[in-house]
């Protein structure tokens, strides 16, 4: 009996615990220190966002989108590598790039990884894709039906996506401080630069 009234007791707070609102801290970049020190808020709300149903998230996107979009241009621990073939699909639904970057920084952070190796590039950008993906899927009715966004839908169950990062990305990329003298992002392939 007691366990039975100490898990109905425990049970709510759970429950509240794991859908609890990440919350953005009052920051100030100026430096690359400053980028690191909120490396743990941008892993939660990265978590947050990934995990949370968007009709829950969508009262604070303004000011995560902000916060996550401004880490992740300075922030010299993670590289996103924002490849051209993947822009028409969020062209349309702009709201998916923040996903895209999301997935990307949650894969690199959670392992500790500047994504410099064509294989932390190749595995970084697909964790971008699927959060992306895995939004629009979840969330169809809060969105307009897109064609390109069906179609990268299609792509990902045929697996094509991880085909199409093998052919896109074929090199490590070779100079590490160049990559973080362009604010950790890179923008297209690696030999197109």
């Amino acid at each position: 009996m007691k366990k039975l009234i100490f898990t109905v007791i425990l049970l709510p707070l759970f429950a509240s615990a794991a859908n609890a609102q990440a919350t953005v801290p009052p920051y100030r970049f100026e430096t690359a220190s400053d980028y690191t020190r909120y490396n743990d808020a941008i892993l939660e709300c990265c978590n947050w966002m990934i995990n949370t149903p968007l009709e829950e998230y969508l009262p604070y996107v303004d000011e995560m989108v902000v916060f996550i979009y401004e880490w992740s241009m300075g922030s010299p621990d993670v590289m996103i590598l924002l490849d051209p073939y993947f822009m028409p699909y969020y062209e349309n639904i702009p709201l998916l790039m923040v996903w895209h970057m999301a997935g990307a920084t949650k894969y690199q952070l959670e392992r500790g990884i500047y994504a410099t190796k064509v294989e932390d590039i190749r595995a970084s950008t697909l964790a971008g894709v699927e959060a992306a993906l895995n939004c629009y899927e979840q969330n169809r009715e809060l969105f307009v039906t897109d064609k390109a966004t069906e179609k990268l839908l299609k792509a990902r169950q045929k697996g094509k996506i991880e085909k199409e990062l093998v052919k896109r990305i074929k090199t490590d990329i070779a100079d590490e401080e160049l990559a973080k003298s362009n604010h950790g992002h890179v923008y297209g392939t690696p030999e197109e630069e």
